[in-house]
């Protein structure tokens, strides 16, 4: 999802896209490794806001990173990974999910981007190693209990407004 930023026009969907390829990349690879049952939720947020560090670092003079971050990287993440035995809804920022006909908007967690733990003066190192962490787990589960699921982010809205009928029914029964 493209967010916004605090200090004003952001162009968010560079990084949204950048976001969605390495959080696809860095949980697949450990869920491919580990499954996705005994998946480590603080390495793989300090391995995404590693890349994401690297990637402000290589797009601009230190001086000029976080301008970088406020204008590129101030997007939800909002995510899902299966396996045989297992499932997990994982992300961070605002948005929606309906998980089995059951729906949890994230509204609260606006703002709550990767992008933001990276700022200069944050140390977000420290603060995932003392598990004070932005990425979170929304719900998991057995595989076996999944039936259907609807994930949004920005936007996600006008899909109720457009087409309530076809969202009401999938909602209630995945169809």
């Amino acid at each position: 999802g493209c967010g916004s930023s605090v200090k004003g026009h952001a162009n968010t969907e560079l990084g949204a896209r950048f976001l969605s390829i390495t959080a696809t990349d860095i949980v697949g690879q450990a869920a491919a490794a580990n499954g996705v049952g005994s998946l480590d939720w603080g390495l793989i947020e300090h391995a995404m806001c590693a890349k994401i560090e690297a990637f402000a670092d290589m797009l601009s003079p230190q001086s000029k990173r976080d301008d970088v971050l406020h204008n590129l990287m101030m997007s939800t993440i909002l995510g899902f990974v299966v396996d045989e035995a297992g499932y997990a809804v994982f992300g961070c920022g605002d948005g929606l999910f309906v998980l089995n006909g059951i729906g949890t908007s994230l509204d609260s967690q606006h703002g709550n981007y990767l992008g933001a733990r990276v700022l200069a003066g944050s140390d977000w190192k420290e603060r995932i190693a003392n598990g004070d962490r932005a990425l979170v787990v929304h719900r998991s589960g057995p595989a076996s209990e999944l039936n259907h699921l609807l994930i949004g982010t920005d936007g996600v809205e006008d899909l109720h407004d457009r087409f309530s009928d076809k969202l009401a029914g999938f909602v209630a029964n995945g169809e």
